[in-house]
């Protein structure tokens, strides 16, 4: 049997079990390794997206002129968590207003008030919240 890792898997040392022809070795599974880091005491290496629901890191922000009849734009912000997919929620003073799309054409109503976003993050795991984000005083 080679003292060589297997090309398979060359983290891996290949291990007998019982007598086997030259050059065959059993590999560990992916769970039985997944174990043995948990039995040494480590944290098994996570490979891919994170297994965990997005959480936000940076806040979206609107830009845009502020006056009715400009359209505004709501950044999706930072997440980690590995998002599929974004939704946005447009509010005035703090109500809903607008559609799920990160732009939004002000009107005469948003006269006299604040606009501002609010981005919900979704991936395999769940769904994340970011804080509204800056808001634009409509004149």
């Amino acid at each position: 049997m080679s003292d060589n890792p297997s090309p398979v898997d060359p983290g891996v040392e290949p291990f007998a079990a019982g007598p086997l022809p030259m050059g065959i070795g059993v590999m560990r599974s992916q769970p039985q390794r997944y174990r043995d880091w948990v039995a040494a005491g480590g944290t098994p290496p996570v490979y891919g997206p994170s297994p965990v629901p997005p959480s936000n890191t940076v806040v979206p922000a609107v830009t845009g002129t502020a006056a009715v009849g400009q359209v505004l734009t709501c950044t999706m912000g930072t997440w980690y968590g590995t998002p599929d997919f974004y939704a946005y929620q447009w509010k005035r003073d703090g109500v809903n207003i607008g559609t799920n799309a990160n732009t939004y054409t002000t009107v005469a109503g948003d006269s006299g008030h604040a606009v501002g976003c609010v981005v919900t993050a979704t991936n395999m795991w769940g769904s994340g919240v970011a804080p509204l984000s800056n808001t634009r005083a409509i004149p």
